[in-house]
């Protein structure tokens, strides 16, 4: 009597010819005790059915909601981060303070006041020597 019990009780596994797909989808309904999904269209025809008929519709209804409802995959923090690095501006490493005009630009630039550099006839630098007297604008 306690070994027909006992055979009762432990499920052996089915032995059908369904894919790797069906036996995990199978496993993970036993593990969550829902009810198993509709038939694919490559499944093999179930021998025997499980649940009963009243229940199965709204089973179904709740396992095809629970099925397409995967998360999708995210993008990391810091994933993030390292997209948005090329996005920002560089830093200049080439600014320097003009010594005539006495405003930063960079170098090989002429900044903003070059008209400062020419002579009073427009024609050619001044001479190094020379102050030039800046007019601030307001």
């Amino acid at each position: 009597m306690l070994r027909r019990i006992a055979s009762l009780s432990v499920r052996t596994p089915s032995l059908s010819p369904a894919p790797l797909l069906t036996s995990f989808t199978n496993r993970l309904v036993e593990s969550l005790s829902i009810t198993p999904p509709p038939p694919l269209a490559f499944d093999a025809p179930a021998a025997s059915s499980s649940s009963s008929p009243s229940t199965s519709s709204l089973s179904d209804d709740l396992f095809d909601s629970l099925w397409f409802a995967v998360p999708k995959s995210k993008i990391s923090r810091s994933k993030k981060r390292i997209k948005n690095q090329r996005y920002k501006l560089k830093n200049k490493t080439h600014i320097h303070k003009d010594p005539v005009t006495g405003e930063w630009t960079e170098r090989h630039r002429l900044p903003i006041n070059w008209k400062f550099y020419l002579r009073e006839d427009g024609y050619g630098p001044k001479n190094r020597g020379d102050k030039i007297d800046v007019e601030e604008e307001e």
